[in-house]
């Protein structure tokens, strides 16, 4: 059974709303008095189609789809028979309505997916996860909270139902913190800490939402939390203890499975184009009684939204023998396109066009499915120097650069997705048409006639690339018409090029120590494996809580065993106090230790090595709305940079014999950039010291001098200074310190009567914001927000949160990709060249003789790249491997 594919190749704009059917039939089943229509019951479903009206109406989907409970029992049963067993039997009058939809939906033309074994919930996973990889939007209309752990700035939201059948709640990345006080990635294991009666998972004894809050913020995620029980209020210690054995079991419940095999097609999932109207009508009205329900859905679906407002660009080109002759023409620029047979950037094209404006304004074109090839081609002509233009093109030099072996180094590069994102980082365009669309203006797609003899793809490049020169002057002039072309030029251009040298290059990784790692822990875990079945059996698993308790309590009679409902607790602080009781215990911690090593750290860095002995991580420049960038392959964002294990794995990140690492980071630039945009005196004062910068802010917030802050007091300032930068408020505040509301509305009271600038400035830009439709960073990044004028009032304090969120992310963004573009032009010449990007850090990999230089110029270029009212402070270190450089 072959896994959905979303086809990335698609020219169509990118947004799929899923809706998770049952559990909507379910919120309007009980939220609306019985309706009888001619068939039978029909409140359920009058109340569905109104939450797919509004839905569809609000969020304008291209693509859409409705998941569906499959009725056999799923996984979930398997591993708990108490899964969801506090829930009612299903009336007959609903159940009725559940079987009727499915018709319904498929006479609008609109897919249902349901799965044997799996859950909607799972199935929406699945789309999501494929819909993301492919750069789409995506909506969730839900009820079911356990959906939250999908929730991914800038491309997922999820849309909770609230009151009635209508009213949704916009779940972002920064509601996700405000409500809740943890990110989407911990969601999961928030529900498992604080219960789900919904599912019948009971959570932790005397752990409620705040109190789980506040120790996944403490300690990252339920490992983190119960590796440190021992730190933890004797009450907590206790309770997790005796739910220890379960929780592992009740995560598994929790997650969603985000790889079902669904066979489905993009196609599929197309808003229809076409319905048997007539038919539809007599299903809806005729057997439902559901006219006005159908009244509205017809003019939702069945057609196109109306392109005739946009005005044609046409294109005339003419077949150029060789990429030569395109260059004998002295074109100002190249336009380039291509398709590639697997992954775009990380696999070779299939065919690449080149194309060059002519004096009487057709394109010459040369394609070429073999680029490489010898004599008149690519690898004989070369692009040194030359401008190009096109969508993708740090992809496209990337695979061209693998393919050819060769280095390729072009003049300026023209991205027209990359401008785009200057103008509208709501979305990531990735095609031609995604830019077309946002100019207003279209070219067509016509069977190609006479040149190319009916090879429709040749066709489709050929137009692409008479497009390309006049799509990019229209673009230019609407960067310059928003007054954003310092942005564009000299920070968003320029970087393309530093990113694809960094994807090129990667970095060094030491197989050696790599496999020197995974070796020895694979070689102690078997030992340690090999030792414990010495004194249990061979058949004994020490993961297994329940075969550990009954070993250590049952067997060997040991002291202090703990009884919880499904056994002995066995979690690290019960057997840390047995240590010394008995061997197996020590066995027993150590295999756990290492066995999570292997699967988690070795087993992820392994599988991204290059035949080259590099990991070449893909960096994405125009995913993030605020401006920051990304990676993947792997995300380097995820590497561990606190814990052991991380300080252990990144040894295995190297600079080559005769070289050495040199890493820097941004201390506090989120802070910093605030007191620079608020202007307040008293925080500019602290930030302008050498001393500890939070000390002194919990000074002023709580009337001591800096030497009598206590370690509570500190970190309670941390946790204010480091949230205001994402739009924290008091909810979000209570939540994270677990305290209640009272005292948070305290705190940021204080906070604000000693720093009343920045209460000043977050007003300030909520009001602009208001006023113009988006925010703007110094450098004129814009972050459009409507729904700050919306009269959905969860999606209007999202947005606010998002305004002031959004200057000072995008400024620190600004600030980072000026430093990278600052940097490489330095290192221009030199030996040295930058190989990582991670948050706030940048790695230069340098010839050992030149480090500490090189260290100086790093310093030197990131502190320098912006005058700010406070200093840029920079931390720099040098080592063989990114660990010691990282000390």
């Amino acid at each position: 059974m072959e896994t959905l594919n979303l086809d990335s190749d698609s020219n169509s704009p990118r947004r799929l709303l899923a809706i998770d059917g049952y559990s909507l039939m379910f919120r309007a089943f009980f939220a609306i008095p019985p309706m009888q229509g001619p068939s039978g019951p029909t409140n359920a479903l009058f109340g569905f189609f109104r939450m797919v009206i509004s839905a569809v109406s609000q969020f304008q989907p291209t693509h859409i789809a409705v998941a569906l409970d499959h009725p056999s029992p799923t996984f979930r049963d398997e591993l708990f028979a108490d899964y969801k067993g506090g829930r009612a039997t299903t009336p007959d009058e609903l159940r009725f309505q559940l079987d009727a939809v499915r018709g319904l939906l498929r006479a609008l033309e609109i897919r249902t997916i349901e799965m044997p074994g799996y859950e909607a919930d799972d199935v929406i996973a699945t789309l999501t996860r494929v819909a993301e990889e492919q750069q789409f939007r995506v909506d969730i209309v839900t009820g079911d909270r356990d959906i939250l752990q999908l929730v991914a700035d800038p491309l997922v939201r999820v849309h909770l139902t609230k009151q009635g059948v209508s009213n949704l709640g916009t779940m972002d990345e920064a509601a996700m913190i405000e409500k809740y006080g943890v990110t989407a990635r911990q969601y999961c294991d928030f529900a498992v800490l604080r219960g789900d009666k919904s599912d019948n998972l009971p959570g932790v004894r005397g752990i409620g939402p705040k109190t789980a809050a506040l120790l996944l913020h403490q300690y990252d995620n339920l490992d983190g939390i119960l590796a440190n029980a021992a730190e933890l209020p004797a009450r907590q210690r206790l309770a997790l203890e005796e739910s220890a054995p379960e929780l592992p079991l009740f995560r598994q419940l929790a997650a969603l499975d985000r790889r079902v095999p669904i066979e489905v097609s993009l196609d599929e999932l197309r808003m229809p184009t076409q319905i048997d109207h007539a038919g539809a009508e007599r299903l809806f009205v005729g057997s439902f009684g559901l006219r006005s329900a159908y009244e509205k859905l017809s003019e939702l679906v069945g057609h196109r939204v109306s392109e005739d407002d946009h005005r044609d660009l046409v294109t005339t080109t003419e077949a150029a023998a060789s990429l030569g002759a395109l260059l004998a023409k002295e074109p100002e620029l190249l336009a380039v396109t291509a398709r590639f047979d697997g992954e775009t950037g990380r696999s070779s094209p299939t065919i690449l066009g080149v194309g060059a404006s002519v004096e009487d304004g057709t394109t010459a074109v040369w394609l070429t499915s073999t680029p490489c090839r010898p004599g008149g081609s690519l690898e004989a002509v070369g692009l040194a120097g030359v401008s190009l233009a096109g969508i993708g093109l740090k992809e496209l030099l990337r695979s061209l650069s693998l393919t050819c072996q060769k280095e390729l180094d072009p003049g300026e590069l023209y991205d027209l997705g990359v401008l785009a994102y200057v103008l509208d980082a709501s979305e990531r365009r990735t095609d031609l048409h995604a830019v077309a669309e946002l100019l207003q203006v279209s070219w067509t797609e016509e069977e190609p006639q006479g040149l190319f003899d009916g090879n429709l793809l040749e066709g489709r490049l050929r137009q692409e690339l008479g497009a390309i020169p006049q799509l990019l002057s229209l673009m230019l002039a609407r960067i310059e018409a928003e007054d954003v072309v310092r942005l564009a030029k000299e920070i968003e251009l320029p970087l393309v090029k530093v990113l694809t040298r960094m994807e090129i290059a990667g970095v060094a990784v030491d197989r050696g120590v790599l496999e020197e790692i995974g070796a020895a822990l694979a070689s102690d875990a078997e030992s340690t494996l090999t030792a414990i079945h010495a004194l249990t059996g061979p058949s004994f698993n020490p993961n297994s809580p329940k075969q550990l308790g009954t070993m250590l309590f049952d067997q060997l009679g040991l002291p202090t065993g703990k009884k919880t409902k499904t056994g002995y607790s066995t979690d690290a602080r019960v057997l840390e106090g047995l240590r010394d009781q008995h061997p197996l215990v020590g066995l027993v911690l150590r295999f756990r230790e290492l066995d999570k090593l292997h699967s988690t750290f070795y087993e992820g860095l392994k599988a991204e090595v290059a035949k080259d002995g590099r990991i070449h991580a893909t960096f994405n420049q125009t995913v993030a709305r605020t401006g920051r960038i990304s990676s993947e392959h792997p995300n380097l964002q995820n590497i561990p940079v606190r814990s052991e294990e991380g300080r252990q794995f990144r040894r295995v990140f190297v600079a080559p014999t005769g070289s050495l690492l040199v890493a820097a980071d941004y201390s506090q630039i989120e802070l910093r950039i605030l007191a620079h945009l608020s202007g307040d005196p008293r925080l500019i004062e602290a930030l302008r010291g050498s001393g500890d910068v939070h000390a002194m802010v919990a000074a002023s917030i709580y009337g001591v001098q800096p030497d009598q802050v206590s370690y509570e007091q500190r970190a309670v300032a941390k946790m204010v200074a480091y949230g205001l930068s994402y739009g924290m408020e008091t909810y979000g505040l209570a939540t994270r310190l677990g305290i209640a509301n009272e005292e948070a509305e305290a705190i940021l009271s204080a906070f604000f009567s000693a720093f009343p600038g920045l209460k000043e400035y977050r007003e300030r830009v909520i009001q602009e914001a208001r006023e113009r439709g988006y925010t703007t960073t110094l450098l004129g990044r814009r972050r459009y927000l409507p729904e700050l004028r919306s009269g959905n009032r969860a999606l209007r304090q999202g947005a606010e949160r998002q305004a002031m969120n959004a200057p000072t992310q995008g400024l620190a963004a600004d600030i980072f990709k000026m430093a990278l573009v600052a940097l490489d032009q330095r290192l221009a010449g030199t030996e040295a060249r930058l190989v990582l990007q991670i948050h706030d850090e940048v790695v230069v990999e340098a010839p050992s003789a030149d480090a500490k230089g090189v260290a100086d110029v790093v310093e030197s270029t990131l502190t320098g790249v912006m005058d700010l009212a406070v200093p840029l402070v920079v931390n720099v270190g040098i080592g063989a491997n990114w660990a010691e450089a990282r000390r």
